[in-house]
C-alpha cells in the first residue's frame, strides 16, 4: 500500500468500430426467443456450473431464452488455481481437478448439469474471434459470472456492441461496469443472485436498451486503442 502512489492501470482494448460495424441495437428483443451469452474458456474458475445453475430457474419463468456459450472447451492449468486469493472458491474449483495428474472432469459435469436444458443452452465451442462478433450483435445480455477474472475483455466487448452485462463482483470487472448504468454487479458463487439480475433484465426492455447504449461511450472514453496509447505514452514520459 505505501507504493500505491506509484502504480498506474493501462487497460486491455478494443476497436470500437469493429463491434458496432453494421449494427444499430434495433433488432434486439424483436424476436420470440431472448439470447443470453457467454464468451471465454470454459473452465471452473469461470463460474460456468453457477450459470447453469441459475439458467434453470430463469428457464423456468421464461422458456423462450438461449444461452449461447461461446469459447473453448479446456480447463485452465491446476496449478492456477492456487493462486486465486479467495481460499473457499478456490477450493471449490480444486474440487474438479481429479486423480494423480489433476485432470478437469469440468465438461462433463457441465453436461450433467444442464441435462433437460437442452433447448436453452448450447456450447459452441471455440469460435474464431471475427465470428464472436455475430453472437454479440444478436445477444440481449451478456453474462459473466467469474469466480476469478484479471479484466474481462468480453465485458469491454459487450459495451461496444450495445449489449447490457450480468457480472460478479470480482476483479477488474468491477472497474469496467459502472453497477446500474451499463449493467448489473452480483455476487459469485450465487446462483440465487445471478438468476434474479438476469430475470430483471428480461423483465425490462427499457433497461436493457439504456443499459445498451451507455456501452459505447464508455468504451470509446476508456478502453479504444488510441486513449490506451496515449496513457501508456504519458506514463513513459513521466
Amino acid at each position: 500500500p505505501q507504493h500505491a502512489h506509484k502504480c498506474y492501470t493501462v487497460y486491455n482494448g478494443v476497436d470500437p468500430r469493429y463491434f458496432l460495424a453494421g449494427d444499430s441495437g434495433e433488432g434486439r428483443g424483436q424476436n420470440k426467443q431472448r439470447n443470453l451469452l457467454f464468451v471465454g474458456r470454459v473452465s471452473p474458475e469461470k463460474g460456468l456450473h453457477i450459470l447453469l445453475q441459475a439458467i434453470r430457474k430463469v428457464a423456468n419463468q421464461f422458456q423462450d431464452i438461449k444461452l449461447n456459450i461461446v469459447g473453448p472447451i479446456g480447463s485452465a492449468p491446476y496449478e492456477y488455481m492456487g493462486l486465486m486469493s479467495d481460499a473457499h472458491k478456490g477450493n471449490q474449483i480444486v474440487s474438479f481437478y481429479k486423480g494423480r495428474l489433476y485432470r478437469s472432469n469440468y465438461p462433463t459435469y457441465l453436461q450433467q448439469l444442464s441435462a433437460g436444458l437442452e433447448e436453452n443452452v448450447t456450447f459452441t465451442g471455440l469460435v474464431p474471434h471475427a465470428e464472436t462478433i455475430q453472437y454479440y450483435q444478436t445477444a440481449d445480455i451478456l453474462i459473466n459470472p467469474s469466480l476469478t477474472e484479471a479484466f474481462g475483455m468480453s465485458l469491454v466487448e459487450a459495451m461496444a456492441s450495445r449489449v447490457p452485462i450480468v457480472a460478479t463482483r470480482v476483479g477488474g470487472m468491477t472497474e469496467i461496469i459502472e453497477d446500474s448504468h451499463t449493467g448489473l454487479l452480483v455476487e459469485s458463487a450465487n446462483p440465487e443472485s445471478l438468476a434474479d439480475a438476469i430475470i430483471r433484465l428480461l423483465e425490462n426492455e427499457t433497461l436493457r436498451k439504456e443499459m445498451g447504449e451507455a456501452g459505447p461511450g464508455n468504451v470509446a472514453e476508456k478502453y479504444s486503442w488510441g486513449n490506451i496509447a496515449r496513457s501508456l505514452g504519458d506514463l513513459y514520459q513521466k
